[in-house]
């Protein structure tokens, strides 16, 4: 009877097992150009954020999948609204919290308003970006910050993706850019654009980069992925990463 019962126990398990590993196999990667965490070179996507997927596949023992390589609006509109997607890298905020669910973290990234050093624009607070015209991004975490904040969105000049941000920067059309720090300047340095013109002249906010599942996403699934990722990120291969990327 107890050789019976433990059969029983063993078999459900398996089932279990299986049923996440099928779910897990439905999750459809979705990703942008966004240098260092994800960005294309000579056809092959790269970065910490897709190496980083690439070690939670092993871990979670599943094979290579697709990554498809979308403008931010749209991979964040089928982030909200096609179940089993997982966007990526997705900063977290508490005005995103509740709409998707979270495997944590990629890394951290900080936030800034740039401008040029010659314009010497001083801003301490969102009420001095309102004298300006600011470049963003439709729907990047930055563009939403400044709104939380009170950010008049009359005065953005809203762009598809960093590269023509950096250009209308560059050339005067606009007078503020708001995005990930790191991200911009290493742009502006594959632009061939003298970094030394420009500054950080506001700290919108600093927040962790992780990969966001649609709401509908099973716990069980995400939780799966999160203790795959934790592994990693407690590993050696994780800094290994990090000074590939960033240092």
């Amino acid at each position: 009877m107890k050789k019976a019962i433990f059969l029983c126990v063993i078999l459900l398990l398996f089932s279990f097992s299986r049923v996440f590993s099928n779910d897990l196999l439905k999750l459809k990667y979705i990703t942008e150009e966004y240098k260092p965490y994800n960005f294309v070179e000579n056809g092959e996507i790269k970065g910490i954020a897709p190496d980083l997927l690439g070690l939670a596949w092993k871990e979670m023992n599943i094979e290579k999948q697709e990554i498809k390589v979308l403008p931010w609006a749209r991979g964040y509109d089928m982030l909200q609204n096609n179940p089993y997607t997982v966007l990526f890298a997705t900063a977290r905020s508490d005005e995103r919290e509740n709409q998707f669910k979270w495997a944590c973290p990629i890394t951290t990234n900080h936030y800034v308003v740039l401008a040029k050093k010659d314009r010497k624009i001083k801003i301490s607070s969102v009420e001095d970006i309102n004298k300006y015209r600011i470049g963003t991004i439709r729907e990047d975490i930055a563009e939403q910050l400044l709104i939380a904040k009170g950010l008049n969105a009359a005065r953005f000049d809203r762009g598809h993706d960093i590269k023509s941000n950096v250009r209308k920067l560059d050339v005067g059309r606009i007078d503020l850019m708001a995005y990930g720090k790191l991200s911009a300047f290493k742009t502006m340095k594959d632009m061939g654009i003298d970094l030394n013109r420009y500054e950080s002249v506001y700290e919108i906010q600093s927040s962790q980069i992780c990969y966001a599942f649609n709401i509908q996403t099973p716990d069980e699934v995400v939780s799966q992925f999160q203790n795959a990722l934790d592994k990693i990120v407690n590993s050696p291969e994780y800094q290994k990463l990090l000074d590939k990327y960033f240092y």
